[in-house]
């Protein structure tokens, strides 16, 4: 089985009134199926941004230090 998103466990198949409430907009040509209210596109999602080192306050680091 060939899935356009590897991150989802099966293959999906959205329906008009889904579509529709939700504001997705497809593009077929384009691979793309994107939320219009926030421009997330559900067959092509963004990479997961690194994770940044814990806050530590200037007296936290001179202590460290």
């Amino acid at each position: 089985m060939h899935s356009c998103n590897p991150g989802l466990y099966t293959d999906v198949i959205l329906g008009l009134p889904f579509l529709k409430v939700n504001k997705i907009i497809t593009d077929h040509s384009n691979n793309t199926c994107v939320a219009k209210d926030n421009g997330y596109d559900l067959l092509n999602p963004l990479e997961a941004p690194e994770e940044k080192e814990p806050f530590m306050s200037l007296q936290e680091k001179h202590h460290e230090l």
